[in-house]
């Protein structure tokens, strides 16, 4: 036919066609959008809403969210200042201090323990061994009392006693304390003029707690933390078998978000020794 049109067709009938054909074409791709977008495709699963699952699955679920927002959505920040430090409280004992040190060899990871002086006297191959493993061992007072109701000389007495104590068995002298219960409040002036830093947290699960999970200690503490971050666990003091069992889904979750793990005295910048 060489080119031309067939009989009674002009260039004027295809243009209509030509424009009504794209003014159709916008309409069934948006539809064919949205019908993909709104789960409509036979080829693809049914969906199924979060009240069709089980209430641990659920928990579950609003958990990971709660971690997917607060703790691991901290793209902007560069990894090498996502840090997070992990401390122990209230050791060292010969159970749940010795599997805590053993995870934390496996896994590669630096803590800090905040050791209780007569304790220490009982334990003193454990707190060589993690000075030796790199980790800080810090103050914690000797009796873990509430420094809140002593006066200025028994405060002293605790914390002298527990510098003693750690210095016959690592040879160091600390200068980190942290307050058992974190009662300090008016008595702060004592503690540093006898030359320690206060040491707080701002991730607590709670792991003292004889009813918590191991996963909800888990989940409390990648739920919480963010870049510079300091949890307070426990490595003693009672029963500590749900954070032993938790400690390593809890290095996993971090380093998976990026988070390097450090001792305290990297983030508050402070020798956690004496020179």
């Amino acid at each position: 036919m060489n080119g031309a049109f067939p009989s009674g067709w002009t260039w004027g009938w295809f243009l209509i066609l030509v424009l009504g054909c794209l003014a159709i074409f916008p309409l069934t791709f948006n539809a064919l959008v949205q019908g993909q977008e709104n789960g409509e495709s036979s080829d693809e699963a049914p969906v199924v809403d979060d009240e069709d699952l089980p209430l641990s699955a659920q928990i579950a679920s609003q958990q990971w969210e709660k971690v997917s927002r607060e703790a691991v959505d901290a793209e902007s920040v560069s990894p090498l200042y996502k840090r997070v430090a992990l401390t122990f409280d209230d050791g060292p004992d010969g159970r749940y201090t010795v599997e805590i040190l053993d995870i934390l060899r496996r896994e590669g990871v630096p803590a800090t323990f905040f050791v209780v002086g007569h304790m220490v006297r009982g334990y003193p191959g454990i707190v060589k061994r993690m000075d030796e493993e790199g980790h800080v061992v810090a103050n914690h007072s000797w009796s873990h009392p509430i420094l809140t109701q002593m006066n200025e000389k028994k405060i002293k007495k605790e914390l002298t006693a527990t510098n003693r104590a750690v210095e016959q068995a690592i040879g160091k002298e600390m200068l980190l304390m942290r307050p058992p219960y974190g009662a300090i409040r008016g008595k702060e002036e004592i503690v540093k003029n006898g030359g320690w830093e206060i040491v707080m947290w701002d991730v607590d699960p709670m792991d003292w707690k004889r009813e918590k999970t191991a996963q909800e200690i888990r989940f409390s503490v990648t739920g919480g933390v963010k870049p510079d971050s300091i949890v307070l666990l426990h490595s003693a003091g009672g029963d500590r078998e749900a954070t032993v069992r938790a400690l390593p889904g809890i290095i996993r979750d971090l380093h998976r978000a990026g988070y390097r793990f450090v001792t305290v005295d990297e983030i508050l910048g402070e020798s956690p020794y004496k020179n």
